[in-house]
């Protein structure tokens, strides 16, 4: 690991590094100047790796080829206040990710647990644990 690298909320390039993730990654290439003001205001305690899983994320939640601030889905908003995560997973990037992961794949489905789980390989009382904690059920 590069000892001399500054974290990602404080690089000046972050903006040519998300750039050049999406650019290799998938549909989307563009991303409003409000959607990379949020990415700028976010801490990264993840790193590059919690960065690239938020862009390939909001990649596949984006419409016409260009992240805006709702693709970018458990970040801070724009005041700076994270949106609501699961308290057990609040501060770890992997948990996090999968607690917005499970919402986000029950939401599409209709609410259907049955399904999410199916989906996700993961029991019914992991899925509700997280959705009774966010307040969806």
């Amino acid at each position: 690991m590069c000892s001399t690298c500054p974290p990602l909320r404080q690089r000046s390039d972050l903006a040519a590094l998300v750039l050049r993730r999406l650019a290799g990654n998938g549909r989307a290439r563009h991303i409003t100047p409000k959607a990379m003001d949020r990415l700028a205001a976010h801490d990264w305690p993840g790193k590059i790796h919690e960065l690239s899983a938020v862009l390939a994320r909001a990649d596949l939640r984006c419409a016409g080829g260009q992240i805006d601030m709702d693709d970018l889905d458990g970040l801070p908003d724009g005041e700076g206040r994270p949106l609501s995560v699961c308290p057990t997973c609040t501060g770890n990037a992997r948990k996090e990710q999968q607690c917005h992961s499970i919402r986000d794949l029950v939401s599409r489905e209709g609410g259907s647990i049955s399904k999410a789980v199916r989906q996700l390989g993961l029991s019914c009382t992991t899925i509700y644990t997280h959705l009774e904690a966010a307040g969806q059920v």
